[in-house]
């Protein structure tokens, strides 16, 4: 990942988990964003009786779980796969691939450069943190407003002219579908006709 979350999470948060281990009714997980061990008991996992634990979850595989518990004292972190509605579960995911699409945005820039992806990070994420959630969305907004490159300014001309085309040539405005239901009508006699040749060309002064 392009960054990690210091401390602990917050009871309630949903959380990117990586399986690791199975062992008897509770799954080991780990946390990928706070980089800690978490427990996925046997209750948690799916709603009902569960006959085969590797039905509902695999080693090595991601999962988004929410959290339940934080002990910090035991150090231990409860958390909760069956809790997670779908459309958050798609998201979490969806955020997942966004900021992994930023990474590899950074790792281009540090290609052309001949540096890491981390040193250009830590030039530029106290001015994305200050204003934004995550890295793509400001990412975007540089789309948008290209102008708001000159907020990395702990990158040289050279990187910050670079990132722009970077960013430009990567991330593409979303698209948005208006719709609306409405009539035509016409009292006159070629009134059909009169709509007909409206619609196929809307802007056109009749």
């Amino acid at each position: 990942m392009l960054y990690t979350k210091d401390g602990y999470p917050e009871v309630n948060e949903i959380v990117v988990c990586t399986v690791r281990k199975i062992y008897g009714n509770s799954t080991f997980v780990y946390l990928t964003e706070y980089e800690k061990e978490g427990v996925l008991t046997i209750s948690e996992i799916a709603a009902g009786r569960i006959r085969n634990l590797r039905d509902h979850v695999v080693e090595d595989k991601t999962i988004i779980c929410k959290i339940l518990r934080v002990d910090k004292k035991q150090k231990r972190i409860d958390v909760s796969l069956r809790r997670v509605p779908l459309p958050v579960m798609k998201k979490k995911l969806e955020e997942i691939k966004s900021e992994e699409y930023a990474e590899r945005m950074y790792n281009d820039l540090a290609k052309e450069f001949d540096t890491t992806k981390d040193d250009l990070f830590e030039r530029t994420y106290e001015p994305i943190f200050e204003e934004y959630e995550n890295v793509s969305e400001a990412l975007y907004d540089v789309m948008l407003n290209n102008e708001k490159i000159s907020m990395f300014k702990k990158l040289s001309k050279e990187e910050q002219t670079a990132f722009l085309k970077i960013i430009n040539d990567r991330i593409k405005p979303e698209s948005v579908i208006f719709k609306k239901q409405f009539r035509l009508s016409s009292i006159d006699k070629e009134g059909c006709e009169l709509i007909k040749s409206v619609l196929k060309n809307p802007w056109k002064e009749n």
